[in-house]
């Protein structure tokens, strides 16, 4: 985040807003990271063999929130990231593993700096992004194991699966979240690249809230594939076109009545 807000690989009028969109909360995410890891360390530095740590995590899961937030929105920041790098060749140059470290675009000047830098560890950016959510999920499998070899009589074996319910309840969370902003995403892009004949416009009122596609199939006709989506309130038949700069046309098919439904 640093590197580019501090860098132009991303041009001066959107660098805020392409930051916010791709990191979004990771922000909030590290503060509940380092409260973890502080109460951790300083109970492994207090004993000479620490005996349970449920307590701990039973104090910190509470506030794993920001996990969920960043879980939902992260469909939007990897599609601004992918845009980004298909059409910006500095910032696609910034996130090869040989930039990664530095954000400059010489080739000789980064690959032998990053000999010296093991920050990277040969991932480009894209998979740090993952992080937040791929941590979440592994938690309870960490933690199950810890069961495994504990005593009957420690208290963390009341304690650590009350633990893993809450992070599992997270979870469930992040995927109902994330369910629901696939949907939003998918009719927003939908929105953008239907195209009406003169004079035959319909406000489809995908982008309203609540809106959902039910279903989406390929229909076969003699002079090629129909896509039909099946909405909440409303049936639609296109034809797909051309693609152009990446972007794909879908021709409204057929202009017919139609009675929405709320």
């Amino acid at each position: 985040m640093s590197r580019l807000q501090e860098s132009e690989v991303i041009p001066s009028e959107r660098r805020k807003a392409f930051i916010q969109q791709v990191f979004w909360n990771i922000r909030e995410i590290l503060v509940v990271n380092t409260r973890l890891r502080d109460a951790l360390s300083k109970r492994q530095k207090s004993y000479a063999v620490v005996d349970r740590i449920g307590d701990i995590f039973l104090e910190h899961v509470p506030h794993f929130g920001p996990f969920v937030a960043y879980g939902a929105h992260q469909l939007y920041g990897k599609y601004e990231f992918e845009r980004e790098k298909g059409q910006n060749p500095t910032f696609a140059a910034f996130v090869e593993v040989r930039f990664l470290a530095l954000g400059c675009v010489s080739v000789d000047f980064a690959s032998k700096a990053t000999e010296r830098l093991p920050e990277s560890r040969k991932l480009e950016l894209n998979a740090f992004l993952t992080k937040p959510t791929t941590r979440l999920a592994r938690y309870p499998l960490l933690l199950e194991t810890v069961l495994k070899h504990t005593p009957d009589d420690s208290s963390d074996k009341t304690m650590i699966p009350k633990v893993i319910a809450k992070i599992k309840e997270f979870l469930a969370s992040v995927n109902k979240e994330s369910g629901k902003t696939e949907n939003r995403f998918n009719l927003m892009q939908l929105d953008s690249q239907l195209l009406f004949k003169p004079g035959e416009e319909v406000d489809l009122r995908l982008k309203e809230p609540g809106r959902e596609l039910i279903y989406k199939a390929g229909l076969q006709k003699r002079d090629g594939e129909v896509l039909a989506f099946l909405f909440d309130h409303a049936i639609l038949f296109t034809k797909s076109m051309h693609k152009k700069h990446h972007h794909e046309s879908l021709r409204v098919y057929r202009r017919v009545s139609v009675s929405f439904t709320d």
